[in-house]
């Protein structure tokens, strides 16, 4: 059905790419996981899980309070300080003449550069 999850992919650790620590470190904390969601009734699920988070820690009385959450945007279409892919996006973008398109790489031709590459980081 679907590729492997991030954890199986990585096999659970990750070596940190902090200078001075070399040992193996995990990527998840102990009671936390990944999880591929198959089914629009699991993302609300989770959405509603996530935008939830900053109300139960107590840092925010409302979802929408919370600065970062896509919570807002799912409510009302507005932009919010993170981009959110939506129909409402979507729609702005068509209207703007903006279609998203793919384009395959030829990996014998452009070798795809390293995370580190990516990340603006010096080799």
């Amino acid at each position: 059905m679907g590729g492997p999850s991030y954890r199986e992919a990585k096999g659970g650790d990750i070596q940190p790419q902090v200078s001075g620590d070399v040992r193996p470190q995990p990527f998840w904390q102990a009671r936390y996981y990944d999880f591929n969601v198959w089914s629009e009734q699991k993302r609300v699920e989770k959405l509603r899980y996530i935008h939830r988070n900053p109300v139960k820690r107590g840092l925010v009385e409302r979802p929408e309070d919370w600065l970062w959450s896509s919570f807002h945007h799912y409510l009302t279409g507005e932009e919010g300080v993170v981009e959110i892919e939506s129909h409402w996006t979507a729609t702005r973008r068509e209207k703007q003449g903006i279609y998203p398109t793919v384009r395959r790489r030829d990996p014998a031709q452009e070798p795809r550069p390293s995370l580190r590459d990516r990340a603006g980081h010096p080799s």
